[in-house]
């Protein structure tokens, strides 16, 4: 639920905090799927920051996913429909995700990237759920907690070479509640502990709507407007990260299928902005 948010500002503080963008193809820490190749961006997409935007063909869907996705291993899956107004938590293993997109810093030629995996493992304990991304710079961690009434944020955290950005909230941030339904649920402010936690978050249920992975699947999701506006204390000082994206999340795999996100991150470095789009590629 939290992949593409966590991603895009693990990409935007690092590229902040180094003070450049990479030239070329700008390759954000993540593993090329085209390695020496130059990128064609395809903007869009957020949440996964790397987890693509659009999805190729449609397969049925409606309320739950009748055909099934491919898998990291070559099989296929098929994901247990959702009860009505609820989601399945994310089941453990990985979610492979390609991102496309760009970046520009203080005004220059925006530098593109395309094709890249960013892959999530993800592990449960009880009713707490981890998802760890892993790149070349560095590792992104989110805790979630999933409940009868809907799953809320208990941490992040953000290890790369800029430096360590965590929070762990109180009180935990209310992603999801049950009935899924059309809303827009009461701004809620970032507070807790750590030095990545002031800001605020603004979550609007939008509507149904089937769309794409990466393989051409088609599931049935929900789509969700997500504005974040966050102060991140660093050794280069504070900066203001604002992220707005757009989550294609599916309740039968409990992750987005897609997301497409425009972040913006200031700081005494200067103006760094993002578009990434994001799909899903593969799943457990």
């Amino acid at each position: 639920m939290r992949k593409p948010l966590l991603v895009a500002a693990a990409i935007v503080v690092l590229l902040a905090a180094c003070g450049k963008a990479k030239e070329s193809n700008v390759n954000l820490g993540v593993t090329s799927a085209t390695p020496g190749t130059s990128a064609t961006a395809k903007p869009g997409t957020s949440a996964s920051a790397a987890k693509a935007t659009t999805a190729p063909a449609a397969s049925k869907s409606s309320g739950g996913s009748s055909s099934s996705s491919k898998t990291s291993t070559g099989g296929t899956t098929t994901p247990k429909p959702a009860a009505p107004g609820t989601s399945n938590p994310p089941k453990d293993g990985t979610y492979d995700y390609r991102a496309d997109g760009s970046v520009t810093q203080n005004g220059s030629k925006p530098q593109s990237f395309s094709n890249q995996t960013i892959s999530a493992k993800d592990t449960h304990s009880g009713s707490t759920y981890t998802s760890t991304e892993s790149t070349s710079q560095g590792t992104t961690t989110s805790k979630d907690q999933w409940t009868s009434t809907g799953v809320k944020l208990l941490s992040i955290s953000i290890q790369n070479p800029a430096g360590t950005f965590s929070c762990t909230y109180n009180p935990p941030v209310q992603i999801l509640r049950y009935p899924i339904k059309a809303e827009t649920y009461p701004q809620q402010r970032l507070a807790g502990s750590g030095n990545a936690c002031g800001g605020t978050l603004d979550i609007q249920v939008l509507r149904k709507e089937n769309t794409n992975d990466a393989t051409g699947h088609t599931w049935s999701t929900w789509v969700i407007h997500v504005k974040t506006n966050s102060t991140i204390k660093s050794q280069y000082g504070n900066a203001t990260v604002t992220m707005d994206e757009m989550r294609y999340f599916s309740p039968d795999l409990g992750v987005e299928v897609k997301s497409v996100s425009d972040d913006t991150q200031s700081s005494a470095l200067g103006k760094t902005t993002s578009h990434i789009t994001t799909l899903l590629k593969s799943h457990p």
